[in-house]
């Protein structure tokens, strides 16, 4: 289900897996590549609950337990339908944790980072998960063609990379875990007023997501997007700004661009 690409960041909720007859995440096109037995994981959920669960996707279920519960799991591109999984429990933000095998009824308990992660499939249960809106980014932000005669100086970004993985593997807060969400944004002289007054000369800004395979591999990915559709000529200096999207910790930068 995670290899049929419905949310970003190789995850997939438990109530879809839940409700296989209405969700949409088995209706994705990437899914008819693979053969598998639809509704098993709920059979054996409930199996191990030893009482019928109803399930609605999309995060509302009707057993609080599930609630927005997801499974995340990294490397994902380098499996195919594994039989063992490692199981590790999201209960602390860092780079290693604890992983539990179970094996004809017997636990044994791993140290899981990266590495192991990355030779061995992991499912880390966490919670949340975003639709993935485009599949593929050639499709939704194709190249613009060049406008002749016109003095447009439109400036683009084609293609991007990631040296590093920036978010930790293990996280309670799903989007500051896991994959990494690389945002852009532009920065000029000119100032611009939000709807409370208030001064802010970002940009619209977007964001693009990196697994860990990507960051891992340093993955160059297309990203074809407008940075800027008309640099005025009397505009001479503008920022571009690349950050890691999360919701932890601040930075402060300072600096100045004229006009």
């Amino acid at each position: 289900m995670i290899k049929g690409g419905y949310y970003e960041d190789e995850r997939i909720k438990i109530a879809d897996l839940m409700n296989p007859g209405n969700s949409e995440a088995y209706k994705t096109e990437a899914l008819k590549n693979y053969s598998f037995e639809k509704g098993s994981f709920k059979r054996e959920y409930e199996k191990q609950l030893d009482f019928p669960v109803r399930a609605t996707a999309g995060g509302s279920v009707a057993d609080e337990s599930i609630g927005d519960v997801a499974i995340y799991f990294p490397y994902s591109e380098v499996f195919q339908l594994p039989e063992q999984i490692t199981l590790t429990p999201a209960l602390y933000d860092d780079n290693e944790g604890e992983g539990f095998i179970i094996l004809d009824d017997s636990e044994f308990r791993v140290t899981v980072n990266d590495d192991y992660a990355f030779k061995n499939p992991t499912f880390i249960i966490s919670n949340g998960a975003d639709r993935i809106l485009c599949t593929n980014p050639a499709w939704c932000n194709p190249p613009l063609d060049p406008i002749p005669n016109l003095k447009v100086r439109r400036s683009e970004i084609g293609w991007m990379r990631t040296n590093k993985n920036m978010d930790r593997l293990i996280g309670t807060n799903w989007r500051n875990s896991g994959g990494n969400e690389v945002a852009i944004s532009r920065t000029d002289a000119y100032l611009r007023y939000d709807t409370d007054g208030q001064v802010t000369n970002f940009a619209k800004k977007f964001v693009t997501n990196f697994t860990r395979l990507d960051g891992r591999n340093q993955t160059w990915k297309p990203i074809y997007t407008t940075w800027d559709s008309d640099w005025e000529p009397s505009n001479l200096q503008q920022v571009i700004s690349v950050w890691e999207d999360d919701t932890r910790g601040t930075i402060e930068w300072n600096g100045s661009i004229t006009t």
